[in-house]
């Protein structure tokens, strides 16, 4: 009789799996949870042990944590104080535990990743610096703790900063040259002068919410020869900002309230980005400086963008801006040039555009980047904040004075495209200007710049009814609209 080729399986066949040498089966279970990999202790004497040697230590709620107590903070909004309060009490003991004994029974003798990421509360200075010797002992290459997680959830009561524990890398003997990444939020970075000796190999430090002081950004930036990455968000209360690394590729600020320059200097510095209000910048010893990202809450970015930073940087190639009160612009319309300082090299131009208000601006701009070849617009623009009657008319009118063919602008991207007449003139304003366009997309989904080249969606934007609208009514239109402006060689696509 015939037999298929299909093998049945032999149930008295071999473990594969568990004849794998138990380095393999490290790395494998350090894919899951922690929870996880620690029930596969019971399959059998083999497997019993093998959790314990996995290379990367993962402290949050999904990993320790039961699933019904790893909740979104919207449940915690909802109960009283109280009760919160003695939630949070309940949860911070839970990990404690949990992450006491997953300690006590590790075993590996060398360490990937530590993260911490949970709010432990105060009076817990001691035990946190168990637990980072733990992992200093080990050689861990990346440091991640995060005690700001659950804020403004956590009362502010109960959580505190964390004072890194410098002495802890001066009494282990591979010291901080293990770290290759550093990653720190909600803490005090406060060494003592003979306890620092720099980071003879981190690449990566992202300090959130860390106290700090500009001489300890000096010591840094001088005791770390390889940082390429350095990340500087809302530490510190100084007004002159210098950052001075010929290693550094990457550099980003955000909020620093108290500031009012920022001097930059580095051979290899090829982006910056920063987020906050309004300072002074020097970008005169950055000569590979490429990629800018500017967010203020200030309609003077734009007049700063039109008037000086042409001049300021002429060596960038791609300028991110997001512009959060476009509605204001119109009060300094009158200080932006005629004819703009021109960007010498600016290929890329992407502009973030939370709220409607005045756009002409954008004109202006392109006006002064004859060399852009590729453009992104991305707007979020809801239904009951759409623009003005007034803002579309004077678009129409002003649009004529600075209507200039663009030989090199080949591709666009619109984001956030609802159909409405003003994003509509938009589009042909910049199909007309674009004689050698070669693409040109529209999307209804609003996006918006984030950091570090990465894009996401406005959450609620693009849902529901709207989507179905989009895809019944107002696509069709859009299609109608534009396929009559776009140049024979171009291709128009809609999402």
């Amino acid at each position: 009789m015939a037999t298929s080729g299909r093998k049945t399986p032999d149930p008295g066949g071999t473990d594969r799996l568990s004849s794998l040498p138990d380095a393999i089966l490290s790395s494998i279970l350090s894919l899951l949870p922690v929870r996880e990999a620690v029930r596969t202790s019971v399959l059998s004497k083999r497997w019993r042990h093998v959790w314990c040697h996995t290379c990367d230590l993962l402290l949050d709620a999904p990993n320790l944590l039961p699933p019904h107590l790893c909740f979104p903070d919207s449940k915690l909004y909802n109960l009283f104080r109280d009760q919160r309060d003695r939630l949070i009490l309940q949860l911070s003991r839970r990990f404690r535990s949990a992450a006491r004994t997953l300690l006590a029974h590790h075993q590996a003798q060398k360490l990937g990743t530590f993260r911490l990421h949970f709010p432990l509360g105060r009076g817990q200075s001691r035990l946190l610096d168990s637990w980072l010797e733990h992992a200093i002992s080990r050689e861990v290459e990346i440091l991640d703790l995060n005690f700001n997680k659950g804020r403004p959830i956590i009362p502010l009561d109960f959580a505190q900063p964390y004072n890194f524990p410098f002495h802890l890398l001066l009494s282990s003997p591979s010291g901080a040259n293990s770290l290759k990444r550093v990653f720190l939020e909600f803490s005090i970075w406060n060494p003592r002068p003979e306890e620092f000796e720099g980071f003879a190999r981190l690449q990566v430090l992202e300090l959130r919410r860390v106290n700090i002081t500009e001489r300890h950004v000096k010591d840094l930036l001088a005791y770390c020869p390889v940082l390429e990455r350095l990340v500087l968000a809302k530490c510190g209360d100084f007004v002159g900002l210098v950052v001075s690394s010929d290693s550094l590729k990457f550099l980003y600020l955000e909020e620093w309230e108290s500031l009012e320059s920022v001097e930059l200097s580095g051979a290899n510095l090829s982006t910056f980005e920063y987020r906050g209000r309004q300072v002074w910048f020097s970008f005169d010893k950055v000569p590979r400086l490429q990629r800018l990202f500017l967010f203020e809450d200030s309609v003077h970015l734009v007049a700063y963008a039109l008037n000086r930073l042409p001049i300021d940087a002429p060596q960038i190639k791609t300028l991110i801006m997001c512009v959060s009160s476009p509605r204001e612009i119109a009060r300094i319309e009158p200080s932006l040039p005629v004819n703009p300082p021109i960007f010498a090299g600016l290929s890329q131009l992407i502009i973030n555009i939370p709220s409607h208000g005045d756009l002409l601006w954008i004109a202006w701009l392109l006006k002064a980047s004859p060399l852009l070849q590729k453009l992104e617009l991305h707007m979020a623009f809801h239904s009951n904040n759409m623009p003005h009657h007034q803002d579309v008319n004077r678009f129409r009118m002003v649009k004529e004075l600075h209507e200039c063919p663009h030989q090199h602008l080949e591709i666009v991207q619109l984001s956030g495209f609802t159909g409405s007449n003003f994003q509509l003139d938009i589009a042909k304003y910049i199909l007309n200007i674009a004689v050698n366009l070669k693409l040109i997309m529209i999307d209804p989904r609003a996006r918006q710049y984030v950091s570090g080249g990465k894009l996401m969606d406005v959450e609620g934007f693009y849902e529901g009814n709207m989507a179905d609208n989009w895809t019944e009514k107002i696509r069709p239109l859009v299609h109608q609209q534009l396929s009559g402006e776009v140049y024979s060689n171009a291709e128009l696509i809609i999402l």
